[in-house]
């Protein structure tokens, strides 16, 4: 692999997780030259991967104007964690119903899951949780053992990114996803209809909670900027 394409490479995981994490707000016009002295880099990578990221959907490019962070309605994010429920909650119904539950990945979940909460640095139980958080919903899906269903939510995840990260109320978030891994667990062992309705319905709950708690912070955001104008 040539250098400039590893450059472009950082850059781009850079620029995606500064998006992903809102340290990009929403909507915001891309400084190029901002970017290149933030990393250390020429502005030519940092073109290259706003290109990249535009198929993404991270970033729009308008014309003679620049890149633009992705601008997220409240619809959009309604939409969005719809789409989460019907994937992960039918990934996880057909997971458990073919019995394709790998028992070690979610108790590795589960075990180091109950190990962040006892974490007492704030930064470091946060970034925590959202590793095991993403590790979690993509296992959920990934699960299912349909390539294509994987392969689409693959691909809206960065967006799915955002969302979650709208909601700021993480340690209730932590004590779900305690209770995912858990009820799937029980369902790997016990394999009954009744355990597998229940995981799933606690799945859904959970992803309706997170929309809740990130539309009421989404809105917050929007009066807030509107104050400012």
């Amino acid at each position: 692999m040539n250098i400039k394409q590893t450059v472009t490479d950082r850059a781009y995981n850079q620029i995606k997780t500064l998006i992903t994490n809102l340290r990009l707000k929403l909507g915001q016009r891309i400084d190029i030259k901002e970017l290149a002295n933030r990393f250390n880099i020429s502005q030519t990578p940092i073109r290259e991967a706003l290109s990249l990221l535009v198929k993404d959907e991270l970033i729009e490019y308008k014309p003679r104007q620049g890149y633009y962070v992705v601008n997220l309605s409240y619809h959009d994010i309604e939409e969005i964690y719809e789409l989460r429920k019907l994937i992960e909650c039918f990934a996880l119904k057909q997971a458990l119903k073919n019995g394709n539950i790998d028992k070690g990945v979610f108790n590795h979940i589960l075990v180091e899951s109950k190990s962040i909460q006892k974490e007492v640095n704030k930064e470091k139980k946060l970034l925590n949780y959202h590793i095991l958080g993403r590790e979690l919903h993509l296992n959920i899906v990934k699960s299912c053992s349909n390539k294509r269903i994987y392969s689409i939510y693959l691909r809206i995840y960065p967006i799915v990114n955002i969302t979650q990260n709208l909601d700021k109320m993480y340690e209730t978030s932590l004590c779900e996803h305690v209770q995912i891994a858990q009820n799937i667990l029980n369902c790997a062992v016990s394999k009954l209809n009744c355990d597998a309705l229940k995981a799933v319905n606690f799945l859904r709950h959970h992803i309706n909670n997170g929309k809740k708690r990130g539309l009421v912070v989404f809105k917050q955001q929007l009066e807030r900027e509107i104050k400012n104008i």
